[in-house]
């Protein structure tokens, strides 16, 4: 084996053990018969560089290498892939196999004539799934047989390196236009996008966002400070209208900013808007955003821009933090590659869109609450005798029928994940951590307006229910990743229990401060209280 490794001392580059590698192949291509039991000079080199070539697609994240022209699927590979394709099982089931029958398949394979050899693999894959001898054997076959040649483009990335590492600008200026020039003729689609994604990345959407969101709060309870601390009632009520009327035209143009952000990567990825858990945050942020810009239109009284703005803030700061946690992004790139689970535009667009949009209104009717909450506590403090009757009445109107858009669109969420579940593992529920997250959030929504209907919470009940469901949603969201198991363990974290408890604490004590018995005194006899 070891004239055949890369050897820095003689190789100018790891490409002069790939053609090592091909030329094997190519021997052994030509003479099948070669091919058989006890055959340790063809078939132990064969058989190891195969395997350590199967290594690299374990652990390379690296996906250089485009699809070629009329190839299926279109997907890139890594330089492994390129070499000996992929293993069709787990490593382990090689264990399974039994040699004779391997060795003799792989021979039969590679004896098949080249028009032919392609249609036979493709049928073992398609009807012996089962059988790790016949797979196995299929991928050793399709290394020797169908993989032929280097990709240039593997050997362009020699000569990049070469002269980076020589300090020659003109050899790597020139190989990176050859580079470009054979991705843009075998991925013309996947290159299309490149100058608008400098463009789009330059203008740092989600970052201009955020501080248009914070401007938003901030003019929004300016105008409530106008308004309790005006002297006259005309500048009062002149000063906060225009103040609440500013807050709601520079929500507008953030949303704006803000949309621009997830349709550019909507257009640069080719993917519906959620496809990670970074992506989750910009839209739950913009779905709590866009219905309070709705919500604002017809109530002008800056609760809704405060809440959209604040949650619009924090759920961009959220989706910063996640694409600089290494556990989740090692890479730092938040537009990685799909993972194989999720690969379903279809689905993407539906079931994950669904749910997420029902996190974001759960989200977005807790925050009400906590608005409520923090407009009785100010109430208290400056000891107004006022009762708030026409708040109350508002932010039960409020709360109540953002709730009803959260069940519906949770529901149905959680519906159609049980069907893609169903597709894709043969189980429409499986009690899965994530599954039971979903189910949590349909059943305290429920519960929410149960109580509701029945006369069992009234505006600060509601109010402290809708704040309990922030800790729901944010476990579903958050806390069922850091399990690390389930079919939906992909999406393992384990820096998220500090910021997760954190914010189950602030939830908590906020609606400790609601029952406060101090707070009793503004909402008088249980029959006074507002229904």
């Amino acid at each position: 084996l070891e004239p055949l490794f890369y050897n820095p001392e003689i190789d100018s580059s790891r490409t002069s053990e790939y053609r090592r590698f091909r030329l094997l192949t190519d021997e052994i291509s030509a003479n099948p018969a070669g091919i058989k039991m006890g055959n340790s000079e063809v078939l132990g080199p064969l058989m190891y560089f195969i395997d350590y070539y199967a290594r690299y697609n374990l652990f390379a994240e690296f996906f250089p290498l485009p699809p070629e022209p009329g190839e299926p699927g279109g997907k890139w590979r890594k330089i492994g892939e390129s070499l000996v394709g992929t293993e069709p099982l787990d490593s382990k089931q090689k264990a399974e196999i039994e040699p004779a029958r391997f060795i003799s398949t792989v021979q039969s394979l590679v004896a098949t004539p080249d028009n032919e050899v392609d249609e036979k693999i493709t049928s073992i894959r398609q009807n012996l799934k089962m059988d790790p001898t016949a797979l196995f054997a299929a991928q050793y076959a399709e290394a020797v047989k169908l993989r032929k040649g280097i990709d240039p483009i593997i050997e362009h990335y020699e000569t990049l390196e070469e002269a980076y590492r020589d300090n020659d600008a003109t050899t790597f200026n020139q190989t990176v236009d050859q580079i470009r020039s054979l991705v843009q003729q075998r991925a013309p689609t996947d290159t299309s996008t490149i100058a608008f994604e400098k463009t789009y990345n330059g203008y740092e959407p989600f970052y201009r966002s955020s501080i248009g969101y914070l401007w938003v709060f901030l003019i929004a309870s300016a105008s409530w400070l106008v308004s309790v601390y005006s002297k006259s009632e005309k500048d009062k009520i002149g000063a906060s209208n225009t103040l609440l009327n500013c807050a709601y035209m520079l929500t507008g143009l953030v949303l704006i900013a803000h949309t621009f952000g997830l349709a550019g990567r909507m257009y640069i990825e080719g993917r519906p808007p959620v496809t990670n858990l970074y992506s989750s945050a910009l839209f739950i942020s913009w779905g709590a955003v866009l219905l309070c810009f709705l919500t604002e239109k017809f109530l002008r009284l800056g609760i809704a821009s405060a809440m959209g703005s604040l949650i619009g803030f924090g759920g961009l700061i959220v989706a910063h933090n996640l694409s600089i946690d290494s556990s989740l992004n090692p890479s730092g790139d938040t537009m990685e590659m799909m993972r194989a689970v999720l690969d379903s535009n279809f689905w993407l667009a539906t079931h994950v869109v669904t749910i997420t949009i029902g996190y974001s209104t759960t989200f977005l009717a807790g925050f009400l609450g906590i608005a409520y909450v923090f407009a009785m506590l100010f109430r208290l403090l400056s000891k107004s005798s006022r009762k708030g009757k026409e708040l109350d009445k508002t932010m039960v109107s409020m709360i109540f029928g953002i709730t009803c858009f959260s069940l519906f669109f949770s529901l149905v969420g959680t519906v159609l994940g049980g069907i893609w579940a169903d597709q894709s593992w043969g189980r429409f529920w499986g009690w899965d951590a994530k599954e039971n997250g979903a189910l949590l959030i349909v059943i305290w929504n429920a519960i929410l307006l149960h109580a509701r209907w029945a006369g069992i919470a009234k505006v600060r009940g509601l109010s402290a229910l809708a704040i309990f469901g922030n800790v729901v949603t944010a476990w579903s969201w958050f806390g069922t990743n850091m399990l690390g198991v389930g079919l939906h363990s992909y999406g393992f974290m384990d820096k998220a229990f500090v910021p997760l408890m954190a914010f189950i604490g602030s939830q908590v004590a906020i609606i400790g401060i609601a029952y406060l018995p101090a707070f009793f005194s503004l909402f008088g006899s249980r029959k006074e209280q507002t229904a």
